[in-house]
């Protein structure tokens, strides 16, 4: 069984979430909840991911059966998800939640130099992506959707004309669970 370490502490889960460019590693991510936490998250229906989680994501190496653990390298956060190679060849972009907000972050191939690339602003970020050069960035921020350089700057709000933007329309579902956010920047206005 590969990847079986990540099965073994109680209360934990996995799930296939890419593939690398060359096929050869697997996305793989690990969740840990304690019963704790999910007694709660019955009883009042809701999520809490600031407390009582882990989840972090990994890499397999389907010809060894390494895993390495990248977000556990210099970690940012107990919640970290949504990893994916940027397309430059630069290392990874995945989404930590920092207290309790989804930020869109860069990291190198080894986990480390972990940087915040949302830009101006502070909203809940979900469906990041990269565009095939990897020299920009898309996310939707408290439901509206945003491109920026690939380091955060220039970021720009995409008029959709819809105050409140959910749906996926706008390319195909994603590792980090949302549709990709593939836009032109000639309908994007400047947040800052």
């Amino acid at each position: 069984m590969l990847a079986e370490e990540l099965t073994k502490k109680a209360h934990t889960r996995t799930q296939f979430a890419g593939w690398s460019p060359d096929g050869k590693k697997a996305v793989v991510p690990s969740l840990w909840e304690s019963p704790e936490n999910a007694a709660w998250e019955r009883k009042h229906r809701t999520f809490r991911m600031t407390e009582g989680w882990l989840v972090d994501s990994c890499l397999l190496d389907l010809a060894t059966g390494k895993l390495t653990n990248l977000t556990a390298v210099d970690r940012v956060s107990i919640y970290n998800t949504g990893l994916f190679y940027l397309p430059d060849g630069k290392g990874f972009g995945f989404t930590p939640l920092i207290k309790g907000v989804s930020k869109p972050f860069v990291m190198d191939f080894d986990g480390k130099n972990k940087r915040d690339v949302s830009g101006a602003g502070g909203g809940f970020a979900y469906g990041y992506s990269a565009s095939p050069d990897g020299k920009r960035i898309s996310y939707h921020e408290n439901y509206q959707i945003y491109i920026s350089n690939a380091d955060g700057r220039d970021k720009r709000k995409v008029e959709t004309r819809n105050t409140r933007s959910t749906s996926c329309r706008s390319g195909p579902p994603t590792v980090s669970g949302c549709c990709s956010s593939q836009v032109s920047t000639t309908t994007a206005t400047r947040t800052s």
